[in-house]
């Protein structure tokens, strides 16, 4: 095989640096502009991991593989850098730090980098995969991908507990939130704003807390704390309680992004309390009663999925492989109200948030929840919630 085609094809095809190296010198390089040279580091720290054909490596600086290649040369064909997302300020500047480029390539860096293609690191293990496949016609190994069989690691983690778990008991630092965690997810999941507020109002200012050490600043501390419990409350609290779990999914995205950008402590303290009461206030409008059936709850799922297509009676019917009758009244049976009622309620529900929160025209929002007219939206709106879009919007945008 003509390595430096395939890693220029490799290039063209994934718009990732990839570069070829023969008895440990870099031969060529693809991706890579003149004031960036491959990380001689990098590679080395690959080179040198073990006996795998194929390794990977996930640091700030960016994702890498390496491909070790049966040839009379020690060679390999290095893949990275490759990130998930734009790079921070302090990320830019260490990235510059660890490849020795100077400051006056900053602009140049930031525009390199937003260029290049983002993977996630799920999404780049399938491309060092593939990168391999294509080489040796075969899958690699799990655990050459992930390193899930290093011994040292597990040895490593296993010191670290059991060193902190010992002056945890000796020093009587022990962690006390399980009870408030879960007075919380109880609260959450039950739709209850007002007890919500006043327990973290009222009995959290006065309760001595113990969160153990996640952080290894304070800033670290609060950001990691926020995104283990959004992740929770979303998964355990709002999906069980019905709320949609797309709509889930991408408030724990949105919320972890923000968390993220935060540099304050104090403003990721009021993220977390408006995030809290954001939750519970959408699962109060959306709350399934206990003991509701697994068809029914899909049903629910399924409209709330699909509020931006003209769906139908029929189409809830069909996904759950249930006659219209036979939907039409269990739903009815189950919920007290119809389930024509409960799709023109959710599309109601879906309208008012992008009144709130979006500048889009009455026009678009009736054209994306596929309402026949415009003006057909406005009464159905008036309707169900006793006002027009627009008072709604002045009201809520106030």
């Amino acid at each position: 095989m003509n390595y430096k085609d395939y890693c220029q094809i490799l290039f063209a095809a994934q718009n990732i640096p990839v570069a070829y190296y023969k008895n440990n010198k870099c031969e060529v390089c693809y991706g890579y502009p003149s004031y960036l040279a491959p990380n001689p580091g990098f590679y080395e720290e690959l080179a040198s991991s073990g006996q795998n054909i194929v390794s990977s490596l996930f640091t700030d600086d960016g994702y890498y593989g390496l491909i070790q290649l049966n040839t009379k040369y020690p060679s390999s064909i290095l893949i990275g850098p490759v990130f998930s997302t734009n790079l921070s300020e302090k990320n830019i500047r260490n990235f510059m730090h660890v490849h020795s480029i100077s400051l006056e390539y900053k602009e140049n860096v930031v525009e390199y980098i937003n260029h290049l293609s983002h993977y996630s690191y799920y999404q780049f293990s399938n491309i060092l995969a593939l990168a391999f496949f294509a080489i040796y016609k075969k899958k690699p190994e799990l655990e050459d991908l992930y390193s899930i069989n290093d011994s040292t690691i597990k040895t490593q983690m296993a010191k670290k507990v059991s060193e902190s778990y010992y002056a945890a008991r000796e020093e009587q630092n022990i962690h006390g939130t399980y009870i408030l965690e879960q007075q919380i997810l109880n609260y959450v999941k039950s739709g209850n704003v007002a007890q919500l507020e006043k327990f973290l109002l009222e009995t959290v200012k006065n309760q001595p807390l113990s969160e153990g050490l996640v952080g290894d600043t304070p800033l670290r501390q609060a950001k990691n704390i926020f995104l283990g419990q959004v992740a929770t409350i979303g998964k355990f609290a709002a999906i069980p309680a019905g709320l949609d779990i797309e709509l889930t999914y991408q408030l724990i995205d949105q919320y972890s992004l923000e968390c993220e950008r935060l540099q304050n402590i104090a403003d990721i303290t009021a993220l977390q309390y408006n995030m809290l009461i954001d939750f519970t206030k959408r699962i109060s409008e959306k709350i399934v009663p206990s003991g509701l059936s697994k068809e029914i709850y899909s049903c629910i799922q399924y409209v709330n999925g699909h509020v931006n297509e003209n769906i139908s009676v029929t189409d809830v019917s069909n996904y759950i492989y249930r006659s219209r009758s036979y939907t039409l009244s269990h739903f009815k049976e189950e919920l007290g109200f119809n389930l024509g009622e409960y799709i023109i309620h959710a599309k109601i529900q879906e309208a008012k948030s992008l009144l709130a929160f979006t500048d889009k025209s009455l026009s678009e929002i009736s054209h994306h929840l596929c309402f026949s007219s415009q003006s057909y939206f406005q009464n159905v709106f008036k309707k169900v919630t006793g006002e027009t879009p627009l008072s709604y919007r002045k009201k809520t945008q106030k």
